[in-house]
């Protein structure tokens, strides 16, 4: 059985008080945009285990980053275009598209290793990732 997953992504305005579907994200079209980008196997692609937000202190136009079970990291920008320093108001960072900046494949796994390895569990800080096998 063949399986649509969704990621839906909400607004919570300005101010945080209020919440408002903004977009999603299909299976379907993560695999898509991964495969027109690096020609990869889209089976890297097919099952995210989590979805973080980045905090504008780290990154104006990074917003998200999910992962998929295989440690492949997805950065997402909830903009429609890349911001400056300078162009930072509330109006231009409200979302307005979701868009695919990068794909970061996970770092080599050793040949003892079992070649199936998923990925257990994810957190991002501060510009640093760790993945739990």
């Amino acid at each position: 059985m063949h399986v649509n997953f969704l990621h839906l992504v909400f607004d919570l305005g300005f101010d945080g008080r209020s919440i408002q579907k903004f977009g999603a994200l299909y299976r379907e079209q993560i695999e898509h945009l991964a495969k027109e980008s690096c020609n990869v196997n889209p089976e890297l692609f097919s099952e995210i285990d989590n979805i973080s937000p980045i905090p504008l202190s780290q990154s104006i136009n990074v917003n998200l980053v999910a992962t998929t079970s295989k440690g492949v990291r997805i950065y997402i920008s909830c903009l429609a275009t890349n911001l400056h320093l300078n162009e930072v108001s509330q109006k231009t960072l409200r979302p307005s598209a979701l868009r695919i900046l990068h794909i970061r494949f996970p770092p080599d796994i050793p040949l003892t290793s079992p070649h199936n390895l998923s990925i257990y569990t994810t957190y991002q800080t501060h510009g640093n990732f760790f993945l739990d096998f």
